[in-house]
């Protein structure tokens, strides 16, 4: 890791006991190929006892995977069961979900990482998924019917001045 970024004995580090985020063994083994071939993004976040508040997941895949025995870390001044440090747990998971892809520049990044016969694996991403989804594959070959009986169970008002019936 080239930042000065501490090193922590990983014998010294506990998982946090109310981490809500689940960690499925491909994801594990994704995030251990990402670490060893390009290092690490961000280093673990830790509580003033020694507990995970963030980066479970890979702490994971560098001890279970990889056989690290010392992981980066910053550490935090408040204990693991403080709400700053279930807040941060929970909101570390939860904020990146509210992001979204802008697949045309993703596609265009991809294709100039291939072009470097770069391993796109290290992404997370599949092949398939870094291609910008095109009409053909978002519109349906047929469109519904509709059915003209549906009118019927809409309820309408009836204008007392004109007579016009219009929906509810």
């Amino acid at each position: 890791m080239d930042d000065k970024s501490p090193w922590i004995e990983v014998s010294k580090l506990k998982l946090h006991p109310n981490n809500p985020n689940e960690h499925p063994s491909e994801q594990l083994d994704k995030i251990a190929k990402n670490i060893k071939e390009l290092g690490w993004g961000r280093p673990i976040l830790i509580s003033k006892d020694f507990y995970i508040i963030a980066g479970h997941g890979a702490f994971i895949a560098a001890t279970e995977k990889l056989g690290m025995d010392k992981v980066p870390f910053r550490q935090r001044e408040y204990l693991h069961d403080s709400s700053e440090a279930i807040a941060l747990m929970i909101a570390d998971n939860k904020l990146s979900e509210e992001s979204y892809w802008n697949y045309p520049k993703l596609e265009e990044l991809s294709i100039d990482l291939e072009m470097q016969e770069f391993d796109l694996s290290l992404t997370g991403f599949e092949i398939d998924e870094l291609v910008s989804p095109k009409v053909d594959d978002i519109v349906p070959d047929e469109e519904p019917e509709f059915d003209e009986d549906i009118a019927k169970s809409v309820e309408t008002i009836k204008c007392p001045e004109c007579g016009y019936e219009f929906p509810k």
